[in-house]
């Protein structure tokens, strides 16, 4: 058994595959698409003003709890490491600089 990924169109019930990326190629496209992702999602956090649109045009919501978490945790703690997992680092700033100007507004 093996993985794949295939991108393509489907027209009706036609299916015209321009590409195959077979199970040695699924890491680095898996990286690719997931920045998309993540790159549309910082876009949002950096131009977004209202908690309810933000659970209306991130790809996972329930990002916004778990970044919420790791903020009020980063604001309590005398620590001054941070472990990131689950979401790019680069992401999670621009959550808290998101929280930070949402809750200085409210």
């Amino acid at each position: 058994m093996k993985n794949y990924i295939e991108f393509g169109l489907l027209k009706g019930s036609r299916k015209n595959i321009y590409e195959n990326i077979s199970y040695d190629q699924i890491e680095q496209t898996y990286d690719v698409f997931m920045m998309g992702r993540y790159f549309r999602d910082i876009k949002v956090l950096s131009k977004e003003k209202k908690l309810e649109n933000l659970f209306k045009s991130l790809h996972h919501k329930k990002d916004i709890y778990f970044s919420f978490v790791s903020y009020i945790l980063g604001l309590t703690s005398s620590s001054t490491h941070y472990s990131e997992f689950g979401c790019t680092l680069f992401e999670r700033f621009f959550f808290f600089q998101f929280f930070d100007n949402f809750l200085r507004k409210n």
